[in-house]
């Protein structure tokens, strides 16, 4: 049997014989996700109520309740997202379409804001209640002022230009911006009339960037030199050596970093200030990093046969919590403040985590899910569905 769910656009199908239940995008046309069930599901219906498909299955006596996320349509391939912390509207680059989509907290599209071509990057301001866009095409950078009217400037970056990760030093107000093709960091003020105040160099490719509030660093992550800058104010006070094609960073925001390495098939190195104080082998392709402060452990999920979430201290002890059944495949990771519970994103679902390290029911999603961010007005996390041109209220 099929039903539809109004709200994602998905069809769910039970698989009697294979005691599984299938989710079909209607405009991808393909299955985007399979959720195990543990007997012969025969019968399926939408509840309008709660939001949920509820499965039955009539020879094993047993009834299953479904999550489903709410599915908001924004701009051709959506690929990141921020959330201005003033009004709590999350503000959603389109790479495809060269715009941003202003949703709000009730999930409402606000409006849609034509910035640079291929927007990749974005961040919010809480000084200048801005939100910063690096577009990658147009070598430009677009400041929206949040509220009513979102007036948009145009900051230009120069020729070979390539901006992208954004960080804030709340200290100063002071913008980094990542220019991966020329090795450098663009400073921004955008509280002077000439916004560009220094541009930086690093290492090779720079590939994404933190602000620790507790030391005062930004730290810059360098893929093609294996090694991270790390700058005070406008200058590079040190440079820390590491191994392998380095990936992404995550903050404690406590003076502790976790960067991401290819090194031994998959490396969490942690630096505490300028020095490297860990190092775990982690394999299987590491997705993504998150710091999950309320237990003090970055959270790292990687490929496998079920894929796993692995939870490093950093006094480098190490928990591992196997995906569900049938997941193998993560996307990303992004930690939920508001319940405590760890996002991981696999294309069509995400699986949450709960403070108890138990798995929550996986929710159906849109397609190639890419980012997540949390909005705290609402109290909700959204991601980014690239392959569907929506984001999901998980």
């Amino acid at each position: 049997m099929l039903s539809y769910d109004p709200i994602s656009g998905n069809v769910y199908v039970t698989n009697e014989a294979s005691s599984n239940l299938s989710i079909i995008s209607p405009t991808g046309g393909y299955v985007v996700d399979t959720d195990s069930l543990s007997a012969n599901p025969d019968a399926i219906v939408y509840d309008t109520a709660h939001g949920t498909m509820d499965v039955g299955s009539y020879n094993a006596a047993t009834a299953w309740v479904v999550p489903t996320a709410k599915s908001i349509t924004v701009g051709t391939e959506p690929i990141a997202m921020a959330n201005s912390t003033n009004d709590g509207d999350v503000y959603v680059a389109n790479y495809g379409a060269g715009t941003v989509t202003v949703v709000s907290p009730t999930n409402s599209v606000l409006s849609t804001l034509k910035v640079g071509t291929s927007p990749d990057a974005v961040s919010y301001d809480p000084a200048q209640s801005a939100i910063v866009v690096s577009n990658s095409g147009s070598k430009n950078v677009s400041v929206i002022a949040t509220g009513s009217g979102n007036a948009i400037t145009t900051i230009g970056l120069g020729t070979g230009s390539d901006p992208g990760a954004i960080a804030w030093d709340s200290s100063d107000s002071y913008a980094y911006v990542l220019e991966t093709g020329l090795g450098c960091v663009a400073v921004l003020n955008l509280a002077s009339g000439t916004p560009l105040v220094a541009t930086v160099g690093v290492g090779s490719t720079p590939s994404a960037v933190a602000f620790d509030p507790n030391n005062g660093y930004v730290y810059v992550v360098n893929s093609g030199s294996s090694n991270v800058s790390v700058i005070s104010g406008t200058a590079v006070t040190a440079t820390v050596t590491l191994s392998g094609t380095l990936g992404v960073i995550a903050s404690s925001l406590t003076g502790y970093e976790g960067v991401l390495s290819s090194h031994g098939g998959g490396t969490l190195y942690i630096i505490h200030g300028t020095t490297t104080t860990g190092t775990v082998t982690l394999g299987n392709t590491p997705k993504g990093v998150a710091y999950v402060a309320a237990s003090a452990r970055f959270a790292v999920p990687i490929q496998g046969t079920p894929g796993a979430l692995i939870l490093v201290e950093v006094s480098n002890n190490v928990d591992t919590v196997s995906f569900p059944t049938g997941y193998d495949n993560p996307t990303s990771v992004s930690w939920d403040p508001g319940t405590g519970n760890v996002y991981v994103t696999l294309s069509g679902t995400v699986l949450a985590m709960n403070t108890s390290l138990d798995w929550l029911p996986a929710v159906s999603v849109g397609s190639n899910t890419e980012a997540a961010t949390y909005d705290n007005v609402n109290g909700e996390t959204y991601v980014a569905n690239y392959g569907s041109g929506t984001i999901s209220d998980v």
